[in-house]
């Protein structure tokens, strides 16, 4: 008879989050930036943020914890000296894990979004180079087991080595990523990235620009996080002039907090565009995002 409760009841997305979270598939690569790092961190941006939230919320009910812990009854108003300070702390803990959920959880919001930005600066920058060591690794291990499998007596070591360094060298030629470089990161917005794709053939291409609210996004969340990151927090001219959209909420010298919202709208901003990006490495345009619909790439529940 299987448990109400366990790894038996687990959804798809339940299972596959404690998976990453058990085992970060970025550990198990070595090399260039690839695919699966920008998607493993925006998965474990969104994973650990909710973590966090969840786990504010279960301290806003400290005080009734700790009352059952105790074994005292729920709405008892009187109890002994000896639980007054055990009382007394978890409803201090209690405030503070209120007042963090009035504020929509600045920090974690803003930790969250600064890693996303992060990755996605990484998967563009280095999107091509990334590209070629990821193919020649699994044609390298390919070749490698075909050769232990199917052994040729009279290759030695040396010869082994040689055919595989042959037939890295020729992937990187067939892929035409022999010469593969990081890519430059200038300017605001969608701008920081298009023109070092643009440099590759990889740029936007006529039928699929990117939506200006898109890019205000991309230019907001740029600013705001050079703002959080290099000054404090508080918003300077250079931020307002790299996203003047923002001058309709924040002026010069006044503290950031990243709201629910702001979360929810970078995040979903970041994500869709890394995916857009991706997409025109390895996917068909009729496979690729719904660049108008980007705002629904925000997770579940955000």
């Amino acid at each position: 008879m299987s448990s109400p409760i366990g790894p038996e009841q687990l959804g798809e997305l339940a299972r596959w989050q404690i998976e990453q979270g058990r085992h970060d598939p970025r550990m198990e690569r070595v090399g260039a930036v690839t695919v699966g790092d920008f998607r493993a961190a925006v998965e474990e941006a969104d994973r650990v943020r909710l973590l966090g939230i969840w786990g504010l919320h279960e301290l806003s009910q400290a005080v009734s914890h700790e009352r059952l812990r105790l074994g005292l009854e729920a709405d008892q108003a009187d109890c002994e000296p000896e639980h007054v300070s055990a009382l007394q702390a978890a409803w201090e803990r209690a405030q503070m894990a209120q007042a963090e959920i009035d504020n929509e959880y600045p920090h974690l919001n803003a930790t969250a979004l600064v890693s996303l930005y992060s990755a996605l600066d990484a998967l563009v920058e280095y999107l091509l180079v990334g590209a070629r060591d990821f193919f020649v690794n699994a044609y390298r291990e390919h070749l490698i087991r075909t050769l232990e499998d199917h052994p040729l007596p009279h290759l030695d070591a040396a010869t082994r080595a040689k055919l595989v360094e042959t037939a890295e060298d020729m992937v990187t030629e067939m892929l035409g990523l022999k010469d593969a470089t990081r890519l430059t990161l200038k300017s605001s917005g969608a701008t920081r990235y298009e023109e070092g794709l643009r440099e590759v053939g990889l740029s936007a291409p006529p039928d699929r620009p990117i939506p200006p609210d898109l890019d205000e996004a991309l230019q907001e969340v740029g600013a705001l996080r050079d703002v959080w990151t290099h000054r404090a927090g508080r918003v300077d001219v250079r931020a307002l002039r790299q996203a003047p959209s923002l001058q309709d909420r924040y002026q010069k010298g006044q503290f950031i907090r990243f709201s629910r919202d702001d979360y929810r709208t970078y995040s979903a901003a970041l994500a869709c565009y890394g995916e857009e990006v991706i997409g025109r490495l390895m996917h068909p345009p009729e496979n690729r995002v719904v660049l108008a619909d980007w705002r629904s790439y925000c997770a579940l529940n955000a």
